[in-house]
């Protein structure tokens, strides 16, 4: 095996460990299935759900419509985090780590030691891999759900995230925050 390992690969290692820091931080259960690294760049690519790009567009990969817009309203208070657009948001309790992670990046504080967000921010950094955006998008049964777009030398890697996760980490990394416009009118709240 090489010692040089491709731009692609460091990717596919960073994104890999960022996935599986979120899901122990997060105690995620879910389905597993091997991935098998290989000589053919695109397979592996394809595994993991990275989608190539031979010709990468410039600019933005996510392109909001009327559906998203992007968030004006982000506080915390205690557990719960109120997000939203102008006088609309919606009121989610989150685990008090999560909320304190929020409620740092807010205040620009810098803890005594990084936490798990200020480590994701500073791979992303490390590697130029650029988190474009946070779409709040759909809720689920009891929780909420959120796509997180990361974008590498064209590639582009589209993660379902919990909201919480994914505001704590856009926050460190100036990444807009956007809401599905739909779940806000079913699930907001008037907050002027």
């Amino acid at each position: 095996m090489a010692k040089h390992k491709s731009k692609s690969h460091i990717l596919i290692y960073i994104l890999g460990l960022l996935i599986v820091v979120g899901m122990v931080n997060a105690a995620l259960i879910f389905e597993s299935r091997p991935v098998e690294v290989n000589d053919n760049q695109d397979d592996v690519l394809d595994d993991i759900g990275i989608t190539p790009i031979d010709n990468p567009p410039q600019g933005d990969f996510f392109k909001p419509g009327a559906d998203f817009k992007k968030q004006n309203v982000l506080k915390v208070d205690g557990d719960v985090i109120t997000i939203g657009v102008d006088c609309q948001a919606i009121v989610a309790a989150t685990s008090q780590e999560r909320a304190d992670a929020i409620n740092s990046a807010l205040q620009d504080a810098i803890p005594d030691r990084p936490n798990v967000y200020d480590g994701w921010a500073a791979m992303l950094d490390r590697y130029d891999i650029e988190f474009e955006a946070l779409a709040m998008s759909s809720v689920l049964t009891d929780s909420y759900a959120a796509r997180a777009y990361f974008v590498f030398q064209g590639n582009v890697l589209d993660l379902d995230m919990k909201p919480s996760d994914g505001m704590a980490l856009a926050l460190r990394t100036d990444t807009p925050i956007y809401i599905n416009m739909s779940l806000l009118e079913e699930n907001g709240q008037d907050i002027c």
